[in-house]
């Protein structure tokens, strides 16, 4: 009989290897309903000019404070001037920031609404950054409730 042959440590090991390789074919077919559905989200954007590099750029942008992305791009700058490529200079357009505090506060506060993130106003509600953000949130949340209005109304009609 072959059960008889292991000892009770190889049975052990047996029995989780196979409940693990069952898990992990569950886990793989799941994975790869998962990955058509991604790869369908995917060609909906490629259609419309974006592609997974684009995805993975926002992603990575999500998760770095802005010293983080400056350092980045500072090295990329670096990089292009010391092979000659003329991207190198055109990336020193990007050395002064154009943008007064409060238009950074919009900006800030229409990505935040954009996102479908909470409310949390950074700065004091009363002063001119405040409100500029306020208004960001709101503009950022009608920009994306956009698409969702439209669908409701076409679907309608």
């Amino acid at each position: 009989m072959a059960g008889a042959e292991h000892n009770s440590q190889e049975i052990y090991e047996d029995q989780q290897f196979l409940k693990a390789f069952t898990q992990l074919k569950e886990l793989e077919s799941k994975g790869a309903g998962i990955r058509a559905d991604q790869g369908a989200v995917y060609n909906r954007l490629k259609d419309i000019g974006w592609t997974k590099k684009h995805f993975e750029y926002a992603k990575w942008l999500q998760d770095k404070d802005i010293g983080e992305v400056l350092a980045d791009i500072e090295m990329k700058k670096r990089i292009a001037l010391l092979m000659g490529h003329p991207v190198g200079r055109q990336l020193s357009l990007l050395d002064d920031d154009p943008y007064s505090e409060t238009e950074k506060a919009f900006e800030e506060g229409y990505t935040v609404g954009k996102l479908r993130k909470d409310n949390r106003n950074p700065y004091d509600v009363g002063s001119d950054k405040g409100q500029a953000w306020q208004r960001g949130f709101n503009d950022g949340t009608s920009f994306i409730n956009q698409e969702l209005k439209d669908a409701v109304e076409q679907e309608g009609a």
